[in-house]
């Protein structure tokens, strides 16, 4: 399971993509569907990506990835990439 968060400035989570069986490069689009705290938005965002095989956000499991891009992004933004780079241990 594949989830790409996104966080305001303050670091709340505002939305929340969830892609099942992602195939890698994985392409994802953020819409008003995925909008969990939508009062909360800020134009511009972070970005985190996740991968585990329990499917829950939450706590980190040894073996889940993540992967954040360390600038923000507007959230109508496109061609961005978040690499998996860190596995939890």
């Amino acid at each position: 399971m594949l989830f790409v968060i996104a966080r305001n400035g303050g670091g709340v989570p505002v939305a929340v993509k969830k892609i099942i069986n992602p195939v890698f490069p994985a392409r994802f689009e953020m819409t008003s569907s995925s909008l969990i705290m939508p009062d909360l938005l800020t134009r511009r965002i972070y970005l985190e990506a996740l991968v585990n095989t329990h499917g829950q956000l939450g706590t980190l499991r040894r073996g889940d990835l993540r992967g954040t891009r360390n600038e923000r992004v507007n959230f109508a933004s496109k061609n961005i990439e978040i690499k998996l780079d860190t596995a939890q241990k």
